[in-house]
């Protein structure tokens, strides 16, 4: 998943889900946070994604108050930071700073290409 990709793996992934402490924690990378509405309605929190309400519905049914902001090092969206604090002020969520990177990504594309090109 992405977000574990850009955390550095599985590990750390349960690492960053356990520092949470019993805090429901929503994840946005940069691009989450430029898509978070169409992506709330493509995993089936709602059938409208400007249905603000329903969202907070379904957020505070699964417990979710805080805002993990995934900096990932990469500035590829706008407005990153103002869309967090967007999402976070809709949903009177807390923002929590984490850091990101594309390591892992980066490893595992130079993988793909090193196994594409021996077996030519």
């Amino acid at each position: 998943d992405c977000i574990a990709a850009v955390l550095g793996g599985r590990k750390e992934y349960l690492k960053t889900l356990k520092s949470c402490r019993g805090s429901g924690t929503f994840f946005l990378t940069p691009m989450w946070a430029a898509n978070w509405r169409d992506m709330a309605k493509s995993a089936g929190m709602c059938a409208d994604p400007y249905d603000d309400e329903m969202s907070k519905f379904v957020f505070e049914q699964v417990g979710y108050n805080t805002v993990g902001k995934i900096d990932t090092g990469l500035n590829y969206e706008r407005d990153f930071h103002q869309k967090v604090e967007e999402f976070a002020k809709i949903f009177n969520f807390k923002i929590v700073d984490m850091n990101g990177s594309p390591k892992l990504i980066e490893k595992c594309y130079q993988e793909f290409l090193n196994n594409v090109v021996e077996s030519d």
